[in-house]
């Protein structure tokens, strides 16, 4: 029988939730504006998370002592597989991205996936010379999170530049306040690979940013009424509330919180998307 409890680590260990996060989050805002879903829109979601992610976890260099977690060791465990895995999914994306966007979407997906690849660049770069570039880890990889999970929202409905605006920085904030938590969560972590961040070096700061994080998303929460996105609101509010509660009781499990920044806006999601079948 399969440890369903062990399910959040298993897609952990495989950079398997980050996706599911903003695939989540995508559709939860889809939901709300009552916008179409193509599968092909999920599918380049997806995979194009992974593809970040996973190769982050892969080029993590390997320090001389044996420390590495699972997630960064189960790939380099089977090279070879991961490999083929990775390029046929790149493949799988290209293909999909060359068959069903137009011009200005593909020119657009590919800046983002250029700036995806700088970022892991540059990561990989501090992690070999053990020096920090001064545009920080968590607030790169906050903005292209941010970018990728509004991505073809973004051509679903007419939007001003406000509105727009306005959900880039929730979700920036939003996925600003995960990595907060994370850093706190691996500080002992990284301090042994030698590559926490400057952030993670001063717990202060760690404490002192992850609150503003929180009530920065807070701030931006009721401006979603005005646009009518009650579901969102509440989604937020919920894995907010965990969030606080996990850090104020000092339960700090990455696996616990990555769950629910994804459980949550999936539930929402299709109770939503029933209640909307239902009352047609």
């Amino acid at each position: 029988f399969l440890n369903f409890s062990k399910l959040p680590i298993f897609l952990r260990s495989l950079s398997i939730e980050p996706s599911l996060i903003l695939i989540s989050w995508f559709l939860l805002l889809c939901e709300t504006f009552s916008v179409s879903i193509y599968y092909w829109e999920c599918a380049i979601v997806f995979t194009s998370t992974w593809l970040g992610y996973s190769a982050d976890r892969y080029f993590e260099p390997s320090p001389k002592i044996g420390i590495l977690s699972d997630r960064h060791l189960i790939f380099k465990q089977v090279d070879t597989i991961f490999k083929l895995t990775w390029l046929l999914t790149l493949i799988f994306t290209f293909v999909l991205s060359i068959c069903f966007l137009n011009n200005l979407q593909l020119f657009l997906l590919t800046l983002l996936f250029i700036s995806t690849f700088i970022c892991l660049f540059i990561a990989y770069q501090e992690a070999i010379l053990e020096c920090k570039f001064i545009f920080l880890k968590e607030f790169r990889t906050a903005y292209i999170l941010s970018l990728t999970t509004i991505f073809f929202f973004t051509f679903k409905i007419s939007m001003t530049d406000l509105k727009y605006f306005i959900f880039f920085i929730f979700f920036f904030l939003f996925y600003l306040n995960n990595l907060f938590y994370t850093n706190i969560y691996d500080f002992s972590y990284d301090q042994k690979l030698k590559r926490a961040s400057p952030l993670q070096e001063n717990k202060k700061i760690v404490s002192t940013s992850f609150k503003i994080s929180i009530a920065s998303v807070l701030i931006t929460i009721p401006l979603f009424v005005i646009f009518e996105n009650i579901i969102l609101m509440i989604a937020t509010i919920i894995v907010l509330l965990i969030n606080f509660l996990l850090y104020n009781n000092k339960l700090i499990k990455k696996f616990q919180l990555d769950t629910i920044y994804w459980i949550v806006p999936l539930f929402l999601y299709f109770t939503l998307k029933i209640y909307n079948e239902i009352s047609i």
